[in-house]
């Protein structure tokens, strides 16, 4: 089982662990509209605390959204080997890294 080290609490987030190995569901911001520094900072530790996670019922998160979304933890790239919709992401997305 994975252990992770509590550290200082979420102020912003309500994390709820998924399994003993990895993943968790968020909730407590909106992922639809954009995110203050300190609530894109707990998301990103969730994230290496937990390696998976999930957020729960975001009505207003476009495809649009999701790729500044994204971005938030690396430059994205087009992989491709990979079948993705056409147009997704859009070449100033894609850096080819």
């Amino acid at each position: 089982m994975r252990n992770v080290v509590a550290g200082e609490p979420y102020r912003l987030l309500t994390v709820k662990p998924l399994t003993g190995a990895l993943g968790a569901e968020l909730s407590g911001v909106d992922i639809s509209a954009p995110l203050a520094p300190e609530a894109r900072q707990e998301i990103r530790r969730a994230l290496f605390e937990h390696l998976v996670i999930y957020f729960r019922d975001q009505p207003g998160f476009l495809r649009e959204r999701h790729l500044q979304f994204a971005e938030m933890f690396w430059t994205l790239q087009k992989i491709p080997h990979l079948l993705s919709v056409d147009g997704y992401p859009p070449d100033e997305h894609a850096s080819g890294r």
